[in-house]
């Protein structure tokens, strides 16, 4: 029994590496694994309400907003 719990240890942080590594952001943007499913955009308003589901993504940087038309994250909507 002790000998399976540090397998289980190591099993768990290799597959968290492994579904993190995937996501390499772009510029002005960072990795969440729980991020919001209503984030506003250039195109699209902030809303008021919004249901509660966690996005595995890249979100922008606070300070910047996504621009639809050109997938990029800008401090300025265009």
């Amino acid at each position: 029994m002790r000998i399976l719990f540090p397998i289980f240890l190591a099993f768990i942080f290799v597959c968290i590496e492994q579904t993190t590594s995937y996501f390499v952001c772009p510029p002005n943007e960072f990795f969440d694994s729980c991020g919001s499913a209503c984030f506003p955009t250039c195109q699209r308003p902030p809303t008021k309400i919004c249901i509660r589901r966690c996005e595995i993504n890249c979100f922008c940087m606070p300070g910047f907003i996504r621009d639809e038309i050109s997938g990029k994250c800008v401090r300025i909507c265009p």
